[in-house]
């Protein structure tokens, strides 16, 4: 009997298909808890990236004027052309501006040092982090799709809120607004 136990043992070679069914099962479990996590690393990742190329060309743009009021001559091309923006925007020949995420960004002076910053193409799965991150950015007014929303008012849920009903596209146009003073 031994014998027989024996030369079955030799022949048996490689997993058999229960042990690579187990096997795959292990890891797409595994993926399945590890891509979200990541996903979401990368989106922080890209909101704090979009914040912090905003924060430096508004910074620019206040250094700029610090000693003239912004007027309805602020534009995209004056921007691009006086070199204010942060380096992480794409521009072209049309003076158009292109955000992180590639979507288009137009910037707009209002009288009286008022400024209007508008991004397209936001992904829907990182506007609301991104509207509540740009709260340090000094705007009051946020402006999500159609919902306009005071800072100084508004929660997290808000933003959230208004992200979704705001979603074309699976992506989202936002417009902050610097108020005149």
């Amino acid at each position: 009997m031994l014998n027989v136990l024996q030369k079955r043992n030799k022949n048996q070679r490689g997993f058999t298909m229960i042990e690579i069914g187990i096997a795959i099962a292990i890891m797409l479990i595994g993926a399945a808890i590890i891509v979200p996590i990541v996903s979401g690393y990368l989106d922080t990742s890209r909101v704090n990236n979009e914040v912090t190329a905003m924060r430096a060309t508004f910074d620019k743009v206040q250094q700029r004027y610090q000693r003239e009021p912004i007027t309805t001559d602020i534009d995209n091309q004056e921007l691009i052309e006086a070199n204010l923006l942060a380096a992480n925007y794409r521009t072209n020949s049309s003076f158009q501006i292109y955000n992180i995420f590639d979507g288009q960004v137009t910037i707009d002076g209002v009288d009286e040092n008022g400024m209007t910053w508008v991004s397209a193409g936001i992904p829907e799965s990182v506007c609301a982090e991104l509207v509540e991150n740009a709260r340090s950015l000094q705007f009051e007014l946020v402006t999500i799709g159609s919902t306009e929303l005071r800072y100084s008012d508004s929660l997290n849920a808000d933003f959230t809120q208004a992200c979704i009903g705001a979603v074309a596209d699976d992506v989202v146009t936002i417009t902050w607004t610097l108020e005149e003073n």
